[in-house]
């Protein structure tokens, strides 16, 4: 198996108090070797809900049940639906989620005080299902961009990350997921950012590569600055106008 650079895989690492990241296997898209991560959060209760779950291991089961019954299963966009439909298979009982059946911008009744939740409107005919959790002031997300480590890279695959525009150096969405988008596109992208902004995040979990425990506001601004600009402007003007 390819390393990542997030070993070990498959099992519970703790970030805050009631969450946890699990490191899955990478998946290989376009030669590059995509590390995956899945979110855990104890609810209060202590149901288990699961974001954008990776491979369900017999070891990973074993802390799962340690932990609570798994209760609610999210799939961040419809292709984490297959994933998340061999843990319903394991998990019976669990609730599925998908972004036809989230609420777009208020949180569910089970986790209401929680977790923040916006089903972003991350393109032209994409939408993903992004939280934060509230104690510790964590946002997290699956595919909205990628922070691709390329130190964790062989030499030869890491010039497509850095032309891609996915290395760490920056982060940003990737390219498919960028092409097609029309302006109204990336203002509604903004104003979701601008959303996820004022949660107030101070750490950052991407669904693929490096984790930032601090300075969520920064990143974000940094990544989505092409979407952000003609909002600010917009609002720098109203102001400098009085309207």
């Amino acid at each position: 198996m390819t390393t990542t650079g997030y070993e070990p895989l498959n099992t519970l690492k703790p970030v805050a108090k009631g969450l946890w990241v699990i490191d899955g296997a990478p998946v290989t898209r376009a030669y590059v070797p995509i590390p995956m991560r899945a979110i855990v959060v104890q609810l209060q209760g202590g149901n288990l809900w699961v974001y954008a779950p990776t491979d369900l291991t017999g070891e990973l089961a074993a802390e799962l049940a340690e932990l609570g019954p798994v209760a609610h299963l999210v799939a961040p966009t419809p292709d984490y639906e297959a994933q998340v439909g061999a843990w319903a298979a394991a998990y019976p009982d669990a609730q599925v989620w998908t972004t036809d059946t989230l609420k777009a911008d208020t949180a569910e009744p089970a986790w209401t005080g929680q977790l923040h939740q916006l089903v972003a409107r991350s393109g032209a005919k994409r939408r993903e299902a992004v939280f934060c959790h509230r104690p510790s002031r964590t946002f997290f997300c699956a595919d909205l961009f990628e922070v691709i480590e390329t130190k964790y890279l062989a030499p030869w695959i890491r010039p497509i990350v850095w032309f891609s525009g996915t290395d760490d150096s920056g982060g940003h969405m990737r390219p498919t997921h960028r092409w097609g988008r029309k302006y109204d596109d990336k203002v509604n992208l903004g104003r979701d950012i601008e959303t996820i902004i004022s949660w107030g995040p101070r750490g950052l979990i991407p669904g693929h590569g490096r984790l930032f425990e601090a300075h969520a506001i920064r990143h974000l601004e940094r990544v989505f600055r092409k979407e952000l600009r003609p909002l600010r402007w917009e609002t720098a003007f109203q102001k400098k106008s009085g309207t």
